[in-house]
């Protein structure tokens, strides 16, 4: 049980990571994109 508890946490970290780092080029483009809107 203690086993399960611990791969479902890691999973869920895992998850998190990849999330991140698909929403960050986005984030990126988005920031470079307002900040050239404003020049």
């Amino acid at each position: 049980m203690n086993m399960g508890d611990k791969n479902i946490g890691k999973s869920k970290n895992i998850n998190q990571t990849i999330y991140l780092h698909a929403l960050f080029p986005f984030v990126k483009f988005t920031y470079v994109w307002f900040a050239s809107d404003i020049d």
